[in-house]
């Protein structure tokens, strides 16, 4: 099952670098059931910067690493940035995360989300970029 993950622009507290490499916390790793390499994800920055709350591109987990603390090192790749951003909400009142007016659960910086979601905000942003 692919992942949400949530990337500020501003520096990283674990030193995380888009598109290669992102750090989990012990408690949300527990809670998700382990991130498993070869998911896809999505990349999601919350309200900052002048495209404020939007996903901005995806790729792949390759390999997921625990480091002392319990801290989760995930390495990336075959990351793709998207040409035009996905805002969090669609011009349809719907939210880009689930398709629906039903919100999805920001409180947790990576969360999970269906294979159809992705494909449609990748989609999205395919239609978005050519206008």
């Amino acid at each position: 099952m692919p992942y949400v993950l949530t990337q500020k622009l501003d520096a990283s507290p674990y030193g995380d670098i888009i598109g290669q490499l992102y750090h989990v916390p012990a408690r949300l790793s527990a809670l998700l059931g382990g991130v498993q390499p070869g998911a896809r994800f999505v990349y999601y920055r919350p309200k900052e910067g002048v495209d404020g709350r939007c996903f901005f591109g995806v790729g792949v987990i390759e390999t997921v690493e625990q480091e002392p603390g319990g801290i989760f090192r995930l390495s990336l790749g075959a990351y793709q940035p998207f040409e035009a951003v996905v805002p969090k909400l669609l011009d349809d009142g719907a939210f880009a995360e689930t398709g629906s007016a039903s919100s999805p659960f920001y409180l947790w910086s990576v969360r999970f989300i269906a294979d159809a979601d992705v494909d449609r905000i990748v989609a999205e942003s395919r239609r978005r970029a050519t206008g």
